[in-house]
């Protein structure tokens, strides 16, 4: 995470911001196994699982969208399989929208010890 931040020049700030969580993680992880509260065992867990859901929603974008491109380069194929830019969009949307409820209703209330029925 230090060396991510400090030494790599990523123009994403999404990257940074998991280099930051990762970095997160790490001082969470280390005070869970030191002081063994849950507190810290929340916090650790729950930094890795949003590196884990931020960086497979940045690949299945980047994914979506050379599938995109290729589709639209592609000569033979017909009109139907062509994705405009707005539903690319919309499709991006949708990826993000579901990594954020897989983030909190499946994995963060889980973890913080929520049942399903408790709202």
């Amino acid at each position: 995470g230090f060396y991510q931040l400090t030494w790599e020049n990523h123009n994403f700030p999404a990257l940074r911001f998991i280099s930051a969580l990762f970095i997160i993680c790490g001082i969470a992880s280390f005070l869970n196994h030191y002081y063994n509260i849950r507190t810290y065992m929340l916090l650790e867990n729950f930094s890795m699982y949003m590196i884990e859901y931020i960086l497979l929603s940045i690949v299945l974008e980047k994914f979506c969208r050379n599938i995109q491109l290729r589709i639209n380069q592609g000569v033979e194929m017909s009109q139907e399989l062509s994705i405009t830019e707005s539903t690319s969009r919309v499709l991006t949307g949708i990826n993000w929208t579901i990594s954020t409820f897989f983030i909190y209703f499946l994995l963060y209330r889980d973890i913080n010890g929520c049942e399903w029925g408790t709202w």
